[in-house]
């Protein structure tokens, strides 16, 4: 274990990442990456530069919508 612990911490969270996914079906790790990169649930988003603040997801999903010709 002691090897983890020297490893810069970029290194250890693609270690991690490896372990929670490398027996997994493309769709749950889909799923587990969506589930990390948003807030947790109940949490109000405040700084305007997240891209879950209320206006980026807006305009992102207007974005998509005018992409995908709607």
């Amino acid at each position: 274990m002691g090897y983890l612990q020297e490893l810069p911490l970029e290194r250890f969270c693609n270690f991690v990442w490896y372990i929670f996914t490398k027996d997994a079906e493309k769709r749950d790790v889909d799923k587990l990456r969506a589930r990390l990169w948003q807030p947790p649930k109940g949490t109000v988003v405040t700084d305007e530069r997240s891209p879950w603040a209320a206006k980026n997801e807006k305009d992102s999903l207007s974005a998509f919508k005018r992409g995908i010709g709607g």
